[in-house]
């Protein structure tokens, strides 16, 4: 679906039926549906304003690079092998473009 996504320039949303059901008691579930189709279509999320001017005009400079990393680790397992993975989650903002990402990666230790 991603690679159908890029090439053709189609945004989807993937939602199971048991999420969408979800959304009808969880407010947050729709919330964060509705949230990642705006960023998708380019829409901005949020924004965030500093209390120093000067602080709020280097990070809004034009060209800024911000980078975010995330790993989330499986709790521990009482099995030899834990078939969990760890998740790697990435997001990036440049002023003039946003652009989010997540990468799923398994981890051997």
């Amino acid at each position: 679906m991603k690679l159908v996504e890029a090439t053709e320039q189609i945004v989807t949303q993937d939602v199971k039926t048991s999420t969408a059901m979800n959304a009808l008691e969880k407010r947050q579930t729709l919330d964060n549906i509705v949230n990642k189709t705006n960023l998708k279509l380019g829409g901005i999320i949020f924004g965030f304003r500093l209390e120093s001017e000067r602080a709020q005009k280097c990070i809004m400079d034009p060209g800024r690079f911000i980078i975010g990393v995330d790993v989330v680790h499986p709790s521990k397992s009482k099995n030899k092998e834990n078939l969990v993975p760890s998740v790697v989650g990435v997001s990036l903002f440049i002023y003039t473009v946003k652009i989010m990402m997540s990468v799923d990666m398994r981890l051997r230790v």
